[in-house]
């Protein structure tokens, strides 16, 4: 279990980790640690948002590390991920073409205009929740039910990479699958359930913000997966992961904005 955990983070984000030689025993349990990855990126997250706040830092500024910070820890690896699958997308070619593209190491320009509307739309919103925050409209929900979101991806990342039709027989998804047993699948349910369960408890029928919007992104990445492409890759996986990330920002921002009415 804890050289899954190493290597998930080790995998997923830059968190130091022990290094040692990896065996297809050490992946078993590699998709039940991935939630944790986005339990850490929460806390991270939280931690310089409150000490921003306590800076006296302006939201754009805040809105700005708060967009940046999970490009930061996890690398770029989900983005790197959004970005292919963006580029594969946008040329409406054949499913061949399209996973060609998807190993092409070379970035297009539809990658590069799509990073851009992301990353423009996250500043945005990010401060404009960070506006409403301030101002004290639904206190600090806001924010946790954003960062909520860091786990739900993840954890439904999980399930997608146990449950869903890989468009290809090699990669890391593929292994990922392979080497992962009942178990796992087991576990990774239960955290899926107990996050949405927790946050019912806690903010009540708002936890629904984060919920919506990942159980929605969820479907639409099965669906479209197997339509373009086949099934999933760690590349579409990632634009699963960054695209659901967003949804939940967004749902919370504009109930917020509701409400403030």
């Amino acid at each position: 279990m804890f050289r899954s955990i190493a290597i998930v983070f080790s995998t997923y984000s830059i968190i130091p980790m022990p290094i040692f030689k990896w065996k297809e025993e050490d992946l078993r349990y590699s998709m039940c640690a991935f939630p944790l990855v986005g339990l850490v990126l929460a806390a991270i997250s939280y931690g310089a948002y409150s000490l921003l706040l306590c800076l006296g830092a302006g939201n754009l500024l805040i809105a700005g590390i708060m967009t940046i910070l999970p490009l930061i820890i996890t690398g770029g690896i989900h983005m790197d991920g959004y970005m292919d699958t963006m580029d594969a997308l946008c040329s409406y070619g054949s499913r061949e073409k399209k996973l060609e593209i998807l190993k092409d190491p070379h970035i297009g320009a539809f990658a590069v205009i799509h990073a851009i509307i992301y990353t423009v739309t996250a500043l945005s919103l990010w401060s404009e929740l960070i506006r409403l925050d301030i101002e004290g409209y639904m206190g600090n929900m806001l924010f946790c039910l954003v960062m909520a979101g860091y786990v739900m991806s993840r954890t439904l990342s999980a399930i997608s990479v146990l449950s869903f039709k890989k468009a290809k027989d090699n990669g890391m998804v593929s292994d990922l699958s392979k080497a992962q047993g009942t178990k796992c699948r087991l576990i990774v349910a239960a955290i899926l359930i107990l996050l949405i369960v927790l946050l019912c408890v806690f903010y009540g029928i708002y936890s629904l913000c984060a919920v919506i919007p990942a159980i929605s992104v969820f479907l639409l990445y099965r669906r479209m997966s197997y339509r373009r492409f086949g099934g999933i890759t760690g590349d579409i996986a990632g634009w699963f992961l960054q695209l659901c990330e967003l949804s939940v920002l967004f749902t919370t921002v504009i109930t917020a904005m509701i409400y403030k009415l």
